[in-house]
């Protein structure tokens, strides 16, 4: 980046003593000697900062720091926020911290705005974003520096709505900047290690262009490991730190938070998933194997559809093909096509002929689909009506969720018979291969996977799976009996 930093920086920050001059002229000293990644992270100038990695590292005092020196330098011109999930969390953490350090030295701590007045004039908000529309309390506001706590307690979503608040109107001098601090795991794990540690070479700053609808102009992005042994400071204050963490973590917890692993981490829904096992390359299905296709209904998100072959000699199950109704935009957020019912069911039977006539696989028996697509909002049609017109194509899926978990657990595992697992996927079904790898468990209830996470090709195949290998009434159809013991099937595509 050149001979440009921060803060109107002439070289790299040594972190010695920091001196501020509040409003009446008084100067304080404060202070803080920055670990080498925290002054590193503080002498960068990309736009985007992800300070992630493991516990201890010190990435949320690095995140209230930089905060500091942007609040100090700009002064009065300086409007920024600090981002926590939950009030609690915001309360017990960054607030906590900040009031330690700075209340009545270099500032002042507002309880009732949870807000911080700098002596320099400038402001600082802490906030929660508990809920998606939480956000929407922010879009009229603009802030020149935002900082998340815990990038991977956030949706995307929510990351990159407040994006947009990111500017200064006020001081061209100043440099916007969106901060970040995380430890692997939570449900915006895969989208931060998509975003940060799979897309960049760490701490090395990275340049990308926007889209020309959305300016074309280039804005920079950096990715900072962190682990506990960079924190000198910690381990010579406790130098038994770390061995008690590993007494009280297990094993995938000691990777992802003390050695900062992003490939472990230990509420991940499917341990059992190994892409080595359950991928297959595609083979043509045979004539006399059930086939299937599973909905999740979606408008404004995406929705997902996906098509499921059985061995009848197995049972084993293997996912065929897919259509995944959503869009990602220019940086990362998931959209639905916002198809109606007659749209969906069209793009249905065209690929299910397409594929019956090339001779990939037989026409669908049957298929199942999200109990909400039979809800009605007001008079006329649901969506399963739209979707059904003319000739049915899903029935209402089995509402268990517990089941549903269970039964792609089972169906994940090896079967000692067959040597093989009782589900697998076709190397073309890319979404599915994408998605089933980062799903998160609940914290609270262990027995669902965790809200606010892309779950719809997880829905998808729940009701699939369940419908193929755990399902009495699909089983004990007469009429799909008496076709599949003459080897025969019942035509169903139209």
């Amino acid at each position: 980046m050149g001979e440009k930093y921060p803060f109107g920086m002439k070289g790299p920050f040594d972190g010695l003593n920091l001196r501020a001059t509040a409003v009446d002229g008084r100067q304080t000293t404060v202070q803080y000697r920055p670990n080498a990644k925290q002054r590193l992270a503080h002498n960068c100038c990309a736009d985007e900062i992800f300070y992630g990695g493991a516990v201890g590292g010190g990435k949320s005092y690095f995140l209230l720091w930089h905060n500091a020196l942007h609040c100090i330098n700009h002064k009065a011109a300086a409007n920024t926020v600090l981002f926590r999930r939950t009030y609690d969390e915001l309360e017990g953490s960054l607030i906590l911290d900040h009031v330690m350090l700075f209340d009545g030295v270099l500032g002042k701590y507002l309880k009732d705005d949870r807000r911080f007045n700098w002596d320099s004039g400038a402001v600082t908000w802490f906030r929660h974003l508990e809920k998606p529309e939480d956000v929407r309390k922010h879009l009229s506001r603009q802030y020149t520096l935002i900082g998340f706590d815990e990038l991977t307690h956030f949706t995307y979503e929510m990351y990159s709505t407040l994006f947009g608040r990111l500017r200064s109107a006020r001081d061209r001098r100043i440099h916007p900047q969106i901060l970040s601090a995380s430890n692997p795991r939570g449900i915006g794990h895969r989208w931060v290690k998509e975003r940060f540690v799979e897309a960049l070479v760490p701490n090395v700053v990275h340049e990308f262009q926007l889209p020309a609808e959305m300016g074309g102009q280039i804005y920079t992005r950096i990715y900072i490991p962190a682990v506990l042994d960079d924190n000198t400071a910690l381990m010579d204050a406790d130098p038994l730190y770390k061995g008690r963490m590993r007494v009280a973590m297990t094993e995938d917890m000691y990777h992802a938070y003390v050695e900062g692993d992003w490939d472990f981490f230990e509420l991940m829904a499917f341990p059992e998933w190994d892409a080595e096992t359950h991928v297959v390359d595609d083979f043509t299905v045979p004539a006399h194997w059930k086939v299937i296709r599973a909905i999740d209904w979606g408008y404004s998100s995406p929705f997902s559809v996906g098509w499921w072959a059985q061995d009848p000699d197995t049972k084993a199950i293997y996912r065929v093909a897919e259509w995944y109704g959503g869009r990602r935009g220019a940086q990362g957020a998931i959209h639905g096509l916002q198809m109606s019912g007659r749209e969906v069911r069209q793009g249905i039977l065209d690929r299910e002929r397409a594929n019956v006539q090339a001779g990939n696989w037989p026409a669908p028996w049957d298929g199942v689909g999200a109990q909400d697509m039979w809800s009605h909002s007001g008079s006329g049609a649901c969506v399963a009506d739209l979707i059904n017109e003319g000739s049915q194509l899903f029935h209402m899926c089995n509402r268990d969720r517990m089941l549903g978990l269970q039964a792609i657990h089972r169906a994940l595992r090896m079967d000692p018979a067959t040597g093989s697992p009782g589900l697998m996927c076709f190397r073309s079904c890319k979404e599915f291969t994408k998605q089933i790898d980062n799903l998160l468990l609940d914290e609270r209830n262990p027995e669902d996977i965790a809200p606010r996470q892309e779950d719809h090709v997880y829905d998808e195949t729940r009701y699939a799976v369940v419908e193929l290998l755990e399902s009495p009434a699909f089983k004990a159809d007469p009429e799909e009996q008496y076709w599949l013991e003459r080897g025969m099937r019942r035509p169903v595509l139209v």
